[in-house]
């Protein structure tokens, strides 16, 4: 293994844009269950915004306390949008038990969200003993002399992470090398890499983050999340495997996204191409497997990922089967 890449999954606050945030503590509990199965490091809850905007279901301090009594190895990570997030809010949050905080902000001036509005919280969170994110939001616009700024600005608050935000899905990897080469060189935090799909880049960007430095990287099941989504965890975490970044049971990983369709009423299609390409079969193949477990169905894509020919006859299919 190259690396040991840290996978942030914020599936439960991005994919409420989807259904107006209104989980429940339960389904919080199931999903938290299910992103540990496969081996997440930080799980994100809360509103899409963070602390500022009302809930409609439970409050922040509310999720947290009830996601820790649940599991209190689990580390919960909320994300505050400096200018909207006080400090009061943290404060609250984080006696609930909150274990990672992260804070965006958006430009300098002339915006309601600014990167001066989010050095207290950082503060706060670091002085409460918190893991810190710095999430430099729409990076994007930010230009180079700026984001040096920011580096220099932050340093001795010293963020553990600084994250590359890429909320628009408008970078390539060219343009997400430049700005972990300036990270690099003018920070010591560790360098994260947050993407939005709108040129269904951002699980691709994720990998090519992590290949020049990005030890973080966030990505949802099946990709779901605000506009055109996110990375998509399931094809990220194959794809890190495939590199020697990051270890995986694809067995756990197959399993684990169903029920989370399952749980968010959602089809499967992405998964079913994610792992038939993680095998190397293709469709008319899988199309022949039988679905109905899916620990048997991965296990028999195992068997026919090993045979060594280009072409699949019936009569190994048909051999794969009987030996599972």
């Amino acid at each position: 293994m190259e690396k040991k890449i840290k996978i942030l999954d914020p599936t439960i606050r991005e994919a409420g844009y989807l259904n107006g945030f209104k989980f429940s503590i339960e389904e919080v509990k199931s999903f938290i269950d299910i992103s540990k199965r496969i081996g997440t490091d930080i799980i994100e809850i809360g509103h899409g915004l963070g602390p500022g905007n009302e809930l409609p279901l439970h409050s922040h301090e509310e999720y947290v306390y009830e996601a820790k009594q649940h599991d209190e190895s689990t580390s919960i990570s909320i994300f505050g949008l400096a200018g909207l997030c006080k400090k009061t809010h943290l404060q609250s949050i984080i006696k609930s038990g909150l274990d990672v905080f992260r804070v965006g902000f958006v430009g300098f001036e002339n915006t309601p969200f600014p990167f001066r509005e989010a050095l207290p919280l950082l503060e706060e969170a670091k002085k409460q003993g918190l893991f810190t994110c710095l999430n430099v939001l729409d990076t994007y616009r930010i230009k180079d002399k700026e984001l040096i700024e920011v580096c220099n600005t932050v340093a001795e608050l010293s963020p553990d992470v600084i994250y590359i935000v890429d909320s628009s899905g408008a970078l390539t990897d060219k343009e997400i090398g430049k700005k972990i080469e300036i990270l690099s060189e003018h920070s010591d935090s560790e360098i994260g890499y947050h993407g939005h799909d709108n040129l269904r880049l951002a699980t691709y960007n994720s990998v090519y983050g992590a290949r020049e430095g990005c030890t973080y990287l966030d990505a949802t099941f099946m990709g779901m999340g605000r506009g055109a989504g996110n990375a998509n965890l399931e094809v990220l975490i194959a794809l890190l495997e495939r590199y020697g970044m990051r270890e995986a049971d694809f067995v756990k990983l197959y399993e684990a996204s169903k029920k989370v369709a399952n749980l968010f009423n959602k089809d499967t299609e992405i998964l079913e191409h994610a792992t038939l390409g993680y095998y190397g079969v293709m469709d008319y193949i899988g199309d022949k497997l039988d679905k109905s477990d899916n620990r048997a169905y991965v296990e028999i894509l195992s068997k026919l990922d090993k045979l060594d020919t280009p072409f699949i006859p019936e009569e190994e299919i048909k051999l794969c089967h009987e030996n599972i």
